[in-house]
């Protein structure tokens, strides 16, 4: 990223510290148009079933708490996961139709949003890669898992958001080919909001819902 555009954001970025704002990019790829990209050697990629959980566990017992667990258990949810010698290494979730706000924010509660897709598209969200293995492309490997899982299915898109300051992220999710569709906005200071909402999604079939911070509030009599 130039420096002009680093400089744009600070103003962005300081406000964050104080209020509540947020800037978030709706990205989305076809699966014949992600980039392919290999696991790296000794490394390997599975989902978390019910069946795999008592195992996984074993192995990570932090990886994943009482919601998590229930989240699979009730197909509410997938969790992906790339192993080395039985560790976790790097997750990611999956999940379809109507995507609850928690599963989308950046962690400000006021910034989850609610969305709907459509039968062909999948929500991948909460992905994270262990430091020692960052810079390897791993993020990559595991849409590409992902990807190659959904190979015969009725899904045909990917989608994800990722906040705009997160300059990584973004230029990682591009080199595999995601794109940018649309932007929605979140600015609050106290009991003030402004929110901006990219009614066009809907040509993607992507219906959103409000922010939280952007709900009405009800004031006790």
């Amino acid at each position: 990223m130039n420096t002009l555009l680093q400089m744009c954001y600070l103003p962005y970025r300081a406000m964050r510290r104080i209020a509540t704002a947020n800037i978030c990019h709706f990205l989305a790829v076809e699966l014949d148009k992600l980039e392919v990209t290999p696991l790296s050697e000794g490394l390997t990629f599975e989902e978390v079933t019910p069946s795999r959980l008592p195992s996984i566990i074993q192995e990570n017992p932090e990886l994943l708490d009482d919601n998590l667990i229930d989240l699979i258990q009730k197909s509410i949810a997938h969790c992906y996961v790339v192993l080395e010698n039985k560790q976790v290494v790097a997750f990611s979730w999956l999940a379809t139709g109507n995507v609850p706000a928690e599963f989308n924010h950046d962690e400000n509660p006021n910034t989850q949003l609610p969305f709907k897709l459509p039968s062909h598209t999948a929500y991948i969200f909460n992905a994270y890669v262990s430091p020692p293995y960052r810079g390897k492309r791993l993020y990559g490997a595991m849409m590409s898992g992902i990807s190659s899982r959904m190979s015969g299915s009725r899904i045909l898109r990917l989608v994800m958001t990722t906040e705009a300051s997160n300059h990584r992220a973004l230029r990682s999710v591009r080199r595999m080919g995601f794109r940018t569709i649309g932007r929605s906005m979140l600015f609050g200071v106290g009991k003030f909001c402004v929110a901006y909402y990219p009614r066009h999604l809907s040509a993607w079939g992507i219906y959103l819902g409000r922010y939280e911070g952007d709900r009405p509030k009800l004031i006790a009599a």
